[in-house]
């Protein structure tokens, strides 16, 4: 325990009717004696009160936060860190700064882990034309009117989607737990074709 944490506990377990002196306690635990009134009258907080009033979230919030992002790892959606600050200004309902989430790391560094994505990579980058896109929204189209597939019954499996000319590095944040069993490392690359590979059937 802290030693004013200790001072202040011996002097609330004194009977009301016991007599006492701050320098007596205050030199009995080793602590300053004008800060051991300070904070026994309440006038200052202990430093990790104080830090924790200072954070953007509360620990039960940041909870919220890495629970999360854990459920968007499962999903093998890893968030942008971007995204993350987001996210943490929508539980905060206030705008969080994007220095907060290297703090938010650094404290759930046991769970998170941030790794950079690399750029597309060749063949995509080279799909990465208005022509091409025609086509295959043309094609898709008729394929829709030859089998009568209705546009909700059509799903996305393509979880990193072909980020129309944009091929800048970012960071995305992963559950350490599963990064480290190699279960989220094709992520890094924005050309996986971890999802991409399978043959399409019209039902």
């Amino acid at each position: 325990m802290d030693p004013i944490e200790a001072a202040i506990e011996e002097i609330k377990s004194l009977p009301h009717d016991q007599s006492f002196t701050f320098s007596e306690i205050a030199r009995k635990h080793g602590v300053v004696r004008s800060t051991l009134i300070r904070r026994y009258k309440a006038i200052t907080e202990p430093r990790t009160v104080k830090a924790v009033k200072q954070h953007a979230l509360t620990p039960d919030q940041e909870i919220e936060l890495v629970a999360w992002i854990n459920r968007q790892n499962e999903k093998r959606l890893p968030p942008l860190r971007r995204l993350v600050q987001n996210w943490a200004s929508e539980i905060a309902g206030k705008p969080i700064g994007e220095s907060w989430v290297g703090g938010f790391l650094d404290r759930h560094q046991d769970e998170l882990i941030a790794k950079w994505t690399k750029g597309m990579d060749r063949d995509r980058h080279q799909a990465d034309s208005w022509h091409k896109y025609k086509r295959y929204f043309d094609f898709w189209h008729a394929k829709m009117e030859q089998y009568s597939i209705e546009p909700r019954h059509m799903y996305n499996m393509d979880e990193k989607g072909l980020m129309l000319g944009i091929t800048n590095r970012s960071q995305r944040v992963f559950t350490r737990r599963m990064w480290e069993k190699g279960e989220l490392r094709s992520v890094l690359r924005d050309g996986s074709r971890e999802w991409g590979d399978y043959p399409c059937h019209y039902l």
